[in-house]
């Protein structure tokens, strides 16, 4: 589905580069990472 995606965009968008294309998921993973970092080292120290 990327492949066609990016064609899309590229043929509404032509001077828009698209450098990667992830899911929803991967988005919000990506951005709490920090968030369970700290949440683990948080449990790890408290015991």
């Amino acid at each position: 589905m990327a492949p066609e995606v990016r064609r899309i965009v590229n043929d509404l968008l032509k001077t828009v580069p698209m450098a990667r294309i992830t899911t929803m998921v991967e988005q919000v993973d990506a951005s709490i990472v920090p968030e369970r970092l700290i949440a683990t080292l948080s449990g790890f120290f408290d015991s």
